[in-house]
């Protein structure tokens, strides 16, 4: 931190301190723009254009007052299984605090297979310790896993490219949003969507992460398109519309 403020942080270390060689006041350094603690974020507000906090880890009182004091929040973390499910957790966390998460990054990534510890997953899954045996046994799961933490920087964005005679009145132009994981983004979509819509999306949407769980580009996949349902008036139904599927970073999407 202090190389990217191009502050002089001194040589007093904490160890120092907590040896009783030097005061522990000897270990803070004043930055040029404040001379304040402060204990409430918000007094800072008016003090700067931007504020960052480097939180906690983990999901304690403390990880929580910072989600809640910010205003927008990228994750870090590692290509490890607690990291993922922490991850993942902290991102509902700041959704239940109504915060945009920008995106995540990953650290210390080596390329390895890392070993997940089973009590991560058991938790996350919900699952009894045969439950767990059986997800374990299968490779194709723990692949998976290792391989989910960069789709949660993706957003999944199906767009009304096509409507005619529309009974949910679905214009050309509309958009229905996914998480990287395939999870309806309810905050960012259309209020009202129908049920002959989205029954499809599975069509798109699976394909998509196959090919981004395989580490292909999911926006080169050919039949991208699709239709809901109703056949269409000139075929004896209402209307139709046509959709059509991209994958765009998470920080592109106001």
């Amino acid at each position: 931190m202090s190389i990217f403020l191009g502050i002089d942080v001194g040589t007093v270390s904490i160890k120092v301190a907590i040896l009783g060689d030097r005061s522990t006041k000897d270990i803070f350094t004043s930055l040029p723009f404040s001379n304040k603690i402060f204990y409430n974020p918000e007094k800072l507000r008016d003090l700067t254009d931007h504020i960052l906090i480097d939180s906690a880890a983990g999901l304690g009182d403390e990880a929580k007052c910072s989600i809640n004091a910010a205003d927008e929040l990228i994750i870090i973390a590692n290509p490890e299984m607690a990291s993922v499910t922490d991850a993942l957790k902290t991102i509902r966390i700041a959704q239940d605090f109504d915060k945009e998460v920008k995106g995540v990054i990953v650290t210390r990534v080596e390329g390895q297979k890392y070993e997940m510890p089973p009590r991560n997953i058991k938790e996350m899954l919900d699952y009894n310790d045969q439950e767990l045996k059986v997800f374990l046994d299968n490779p194709k799961n723990v692949d998976l896993i290792t391989k989910s933490l960069p789709l949660l920087n993706k957003t999944i964005v199906i767009e009304v490219i096509e409507s005619k005679g529309c009974a949910s009145q679905h214009k050309k132009g509309d958009k229905i949003y996914f998480d990287g994981a395939g999870n309806l983004l309810t905050k960012l979509s259309p209020k009202r969507i129908c049920i002959y819509a989205i029954s499809v999306l599975n069509s798109l949407v699976n394909p998509a992460l196959e090919l981004m769980y395989a580490g292909a580009n999911p926006n080169e996949m050919r039949f991208n398109r699709l239709g809901c349902t109703d056949i269409g008036l000139e075929c004896g139904g209402w209307g139709r519309i046509v959709m059509e599927l991209s994958v765009v970073d998470r920080n592109k999407i106001n």
